[in-house]
């Protein structure tokens, strides 16, 4: 009886010691599941922070060439199925290149600081004149591009007058003593009601770029829009 008691009480404090470390064993390992969960999800954190930062502008916080590269297929898509359905075929794709009026002038007279303020102002006044659906990009320097995935064409003069209107107080936010003023060009998508691919949204950023000029050399503070007509089309056909 003795040696059935001793075996019966080894047996049972066995158990528990096993019990104790299978116990442990499972704390271990959801320590360690925690641990790896934490780890995880702070280096997806990280990953989407970088993500974040390779698409956007670190002075203005707006998006930047790279993002609209990223969003391209999805905004000619668009632009095409649009094309294939009668009651949504009148509505056009914007491209706006927005370029600051004597940006030069701005930093050689109050330094790049000053500059800075004003680019940061600007990009402020085109959100609150851009659409939460819209592309708005800092594109390089002075220049910006908003990009307008869909809207009805007579509607455009109102985004004209939106975005210059939303100007008209950045000069003094920044104690410039005069205005900042922007110069814009414009142009729609598709062209003629054919499908567009990345070839033609590169010409039409082209074209666009004429059209600033064109505003530029008659005195800037304006936009010009430029229609693609059959001819200028045929011409651009025999680029290579």
């Amino acid at each position: 009886a003795g040696l059935g008691l001793l075996a019966w009480g080894f047996v049972r404090l066995r158990t528990q010691q096993l019990n104790a470390q299978a116990l442990a064993l499972e704390q271990e390992v959801a320590n360690r599941t925690a641990d790896y969960e934490r780890v995880n999800a702070e280096l997806k954190s990280a990953n989407e922070e970088l993500k974040l930062a390779a698409v956007t502008d670190a002075l203005t916080g707006l998006r930047n060439r790279r993002f609209m590269q990223e969003q391209l297929g999805t905004l000619l898509s668009g632009i095409n199925r649009r094309l294939r359905d009668p009651e949504q075929a009148s509505k056009v794709c914007a491209l706006i290149l927005i370029d600051i009026d004597h940006f030069k002038q701005v930093n050689d007279t109050f330094g790049h600081e000053r500059g800075d303020q004003v680019l940061v102002e600007t990009a402020r006044a085109l959100e609150s004149a851009a659409r939460g659906e819209d592309y708005l990009l800092r594109w390089g320097g002075e220049e910006f591009v908003l990009v307008i995935p869909e809207i009805e064409p007579q509607y455009l003069r109102l985004v004209h007058e939106r975005i210059h209107g939303a100007m008209a107080p950045v000069g003094e936010q920044c104690e410039l003593g005069r205005a900042i003023t922007l110069s814009m060009g414009i142009i729609t998508l598709p062209w003629l009601k054919e499908k567009v691919d990345q070839r033609e949204w590169e010409h039409s950023l082209e074209i666009a770029d004429l059209g600033l000029y064109a505003v530029k050399a008659k005195g800037r503070n304006g936009s010009a829009m430029i229609t693609v007509t059959t001819a200028l089309q045929t011409h651009e056909d025999w680029s290579p």
